[in-house]
């Protein structure tokens, strides 16, 4: 069941629906596809592109590009495809991060990676110093599996090859005026070995219960 449609449109255009926020293919750059046309900042390393789901994906080692996207603290909808390429033998990863790890006071969202057998995935919300976190999600397989995280009215659910893996109720997250990928809560942890491809981040919750994965390039 899919809450919403995926706005792909029709015929070659990539750009998203009008609820889409950011849209990054990664067909060889880290432009913004979506009619946002969010510009990338930071000094991202451009040679990084590896064989994707669907064309080319990134690899989130050493690349450190920020969004400077404004997301409200209502529903949201953050997708991509991932794959642990590399086993990293335990270590941490930074995939994304919205916010100061350390700040009391700070609002956002972040999403971790770590490679240990009993761990994987751990998604975090934070709304004013207070930090929601999902706790370890399982690993990652080493092929390209769709990952979503939605908000819908307080409920929080982390969903893999479109089956839901986390729900929790009660969560809420003020609001992130920036994505770092590649990091953590703004801080530079390696992510070495982690690819991803085809992110999209929207302002509604596109997803309330299992869905079968898009099998195109989001449009």
């Amino acid at each position: 069941m899919i809450a919403y449609g995926r706005g792909w449109g029709s015929g070659s255009d990539k750009s998203g629906d009008i609820n889409t926020r950011l849209l990054l293919h990664f067909d060889g750059s880290y432009d913004d596809s979506s009619n946002a046309k969010v510009p990338v900042e930071g000094s991202p390393v451009s040679d990084k592109f590896v064989e994707g789901m669907f064309g080319q994906g990134l690899d989130l080692a050493n690349n450190l590009p920020i969004y400077p996207i404004y997301l409200n603290s209502k529903d949201f909808t953050i997708e991509f495809f991932a794959k642990e390429a590399v086993q990293r033998g335990g270590d941490w990863a930074g995939i994304f991060g919205s916010y100061n790890y350390a700040s009391n006071t700070d609002s956002g969202i972040a999403l971790r990676y770590h490679s240990g057998t009993s761990y994987g995935l751990l998604a975090y919300l934070k709304n004013n110093g207070t930090e929601y976190s999902s706790g370890w999600l399982g690993r990652l397989p080493n092929t390209w599996v769709h990952v979503a995280m939605v908000l819908i009215g307080g409920q929080f659910a982390m969903y893999l090859a479109g089956v839901k893996i986390f729900n929790a109720t009660g969560w809420s997250y003020g609001g992130m005026s920036g994505l770092h990928l590649g990091r953590w809560t703004l801080s530079n942890i390696d992510a070495n070995g982690i690819h991803i491809d085809e992110l999209r981040i929207s302002n509604i919750a596109r997803y309330t219960a299992n869905f079968t994965p898009p099998t195109s390039p989001f449009r």
